[in-house]
């Protein structure tokens, strides 16, 4: 059976809290995703995402770092430094790399506001990230 998909439902904040507050993953994981392409205020997504990404569920945290990247797309900003220092640890994880690497890809192409230093340091961080997956790739093979 194949996935199947299901178009988001638009949801507004005092759901979306509603929803954070339940501790349910499933729950979670939804809310996060609806708010990132919803009218709730983008820096309440960015912050509730970043808190998510410590969570233990795999399913919250791939929910949050898609909605990461969702919103970087739509506004073109996303805090860069708590960013990269939220991913790093995700970068370990072989279930969270497609989305790891598809969030700095986004935040690459559609951040509007970085300035060049910044520019060097996702770049470096997207670089650190393929050279790993390339490692795991060459262990795997022998």
């Amino acid at each position: 059976m194949g996935l199947i998909y299901e178009e988001p439902l638009p949801i507004l904040l005092p759901e979306a809290e509603a929803l954070l507050a339940s501790g349910e993953p499933a729950l979670i994981a939804d809310a996060l995703l609806r708010a990132s392409l919803s009218q709730v205020e983008p820096s309440w997504v960015e912050a509730a995402s970043l808190q998510a990404l410590d969570r233990p569920e795999l399913a919250v945290r791939r929910s949050a770092t898609l909605a990461l990247g969702h919103l970087v797309r739509r506004y073109g900003h996303i805090d860069l430094d708590p960013t990269l220092a939220k991913i790093k640890p995700l970068k370990q994880d072989p279930a969270l790399w497609g989305r790891v690497d598809d969030l700095l890809s986004d935040i690459q192409i559609y951040r509007k506001d970085a300035d060049q230093t910044q520019r060097r340091k996702l770049k470096n961080a997207r670089a650190a990230h393929k050279r790993g997956l390339a490692e795991i790739k060459r262990i795997m093979s022998l």
